[in-house]
């Protein structure tokens, strides 16, 4: 019995220990706001050199110029963490970017553009998918032709619009019950929308 009880008063008593709730890190914008412009100019820049290409009949400095953009853009992606595989209709909408654009002829045709639509739109399909929702090519380009506008002080108005539309189109896909539950408030937009609107004004 001395024994025994010798043993039991050795024995370490241990509280429960209660987990700590961990704060959920906010999600991280892929590609911020100065990026998304710095995408889209350069996408510009591609096309306007395309163009003058083929308007002076150098049809093989626009193939060559959209080879390279094409390895430029996707080492660019992939360097913001933001490669064309991780989402299926990125991967499309990249896939028929590049190909029409690498096309003899076809990137001379003004009316295309198709650098800076195709950019426009995976810009903006990033941005949804950092907000936790769920990416469409339509939805895509809403979000990334309202970051485009916002470089131009006289299309404030059409971005505002399209801004308006876009946050229509997402209270609506809220009330359905579409795509994901974890909506993310549009902080970081709302804000620069504010300053964009309060620098014209001044």
């Amino acid at each position: 019995m001395d024994e025994n009880s010798a043993q039991q008063n050795q024995t370490v008593l241990r509280r429960p220990v209660r987990p700590i709730p961990q704060e959920v890190a906010p999600r991280k914008m892929r590609i911020k706001i100065w990026m998304g412009w710095a995408l889209i100019i350069s996408a510009i820049c591609v096309d306007l050199v395309e163009l003058l290409g083929g308007y002076i009949s150098f049809e093989i400095i626009a193939t060559i110029v959209g080879w390279v953009a094409s390895f430029v853009f996707w080492v660019w992606f992939l360097i913001l963490g933001v490669p064309y595989s991780s989402n299926t209709k990125k991967f499309v909408m990249a896939i028929i970017m590049n190909l029409l654009e690498i096309i003899p002829g076809l990137d001379a045709i003004p009316v295309w553009f198709l650098w800076t639509l195709g950019m426009v739109t995976i810009v903006g399909m990033v941005r949804m998918e950092d907000k936790g929702e769920k990416p469409s090519i339509i939805g895509g380009f809403l979000e990334g032709f309202a970051l485009a506008e916002t470089l131009n002080p006289v299309a404030l108005p059409i971005a505002i619009g399209t801004t308006g539309l876009n946050r229509a189109r997402r209270f609506v896909k809220r009330k359905a019950g579409v795509g994901q539950a974890n909506w993310v408030k549009q902080d970081e937009e709302t804000d620069n929308a504010d300053t964009a609107m309060g620098s014209i004004d001044g």
